[in-house]
């Protein structure tokens, strides 16, 4: 284990946060107080420091022949998440991406992002939870873009494919979704679906998706919004009977010239 360096920019904070000058008069009632909470936290813990314990690291792998400077992902997914990102270059022969992203899975390096020059047609990413290994299909998703905007595509892409893989997806509550690296992990879980949080996701997606959703209401509701099928039993032929009726006294609308309508 390894002492950060930042416990000497810690130290050196320490001393600029309690030595502060006092807060000008014009500033808030509120940043006087940030800085006084600053001063009193360092004086009391010596302020923060970290350190990176035994593990393995995130492999951001870049192959793309366009390799673009992506150490700004590599920053925010290591100060998001508090897990140490590598920045490695790739070689993929193209025949197969996920072979040449698994290969790069070792003791060091635990989760490979692969970020590739692949077909138009392929997918932009494509996970694999259980071997630990996501690909980024950076074509389709320069297409159609000036350079700014795509690889605005690929820094989100590589984010969806770290939530996807690194167990972001994960449910706290009981559910399928919980951590599987091999078939008998799966065996392991008590739950056989998905808990009403997940599908009400699910369902909320759908249409987005262009999917059918089976809508469940009342017969009375139905029958108002237009939809209800002919009745089967006395209390639903009520129901429709009285909805579909035709008013006795229907209200009555005059025309008025000035108006139009």
């Amino acid at each position: 284990m390894k002492i950060g360096i930042i416990a000497l920019c810690a130290a050196a904070a320490a001393a600029a946060w309690a030595d502060a000058p006092a807060a000008s008069a014009t500033e808030s009632p509120a940043a006087t107080n940030v800085v006084r909470r600053r001063g009193s936290m360092v004086r009391a813990t010596g302020g923060w420091i970290t350190r990176t314990t035994e593990g393995s690291h995130i492999l951001l792998a870049d192959a793309r022949a366009d390799a673009s400077d992506i150490e700004t992902v590599r920053r925010e997914m290591e100060d998001m998440c508090r897990i140490p990102v590598r920045v490695g270059k790739a070689k993929t022969g193209g025949a197969s991406p996920y072979r040449d992203a698994v290969s790069l899975v070792s003791k060091d390096a635990g989760l490979v992002l692969f970020a590739y020059d692949g077909a138009a047609d392929a997918p932009a990413l494509t996970v694999y939870p259980e071997n630990r290994v996501a690909l980024v299909n950076v074509t389709p998703l320069m297409a159609g873009a000036d350079r700014a905007k795509g690889l605005g595509r690929v820094e989100r892409e590589l984010w969806r494919a770290l939530v996807y893989v690194g167990g972001g997806l994960l449910s706290t509550m009981p559910s399928v979704m919980r951590p599987v690296f091999s078939p008998k992990d799966l065996d392991g879980i008590e739950c056989r679906m998905a808990n009403p949080m997940e599908t009400g996701m699910i369902n909320t997606c759908a249409g987005a998706m262009g999917l059918a959703r089976i809508q469940r209401t009342t017969y009375r509701n139905a029958c108002r919004q237009g939809w209800a099928p002919a009745p089967t039993n006395e209390y639903q032929r009520v129901i429709w009977n009285d909805i579909r009726q035709i008013p006795t006294n229907p209200l009555k609308i005059e025309f008025d010239p000035a108006k139009g309508k």
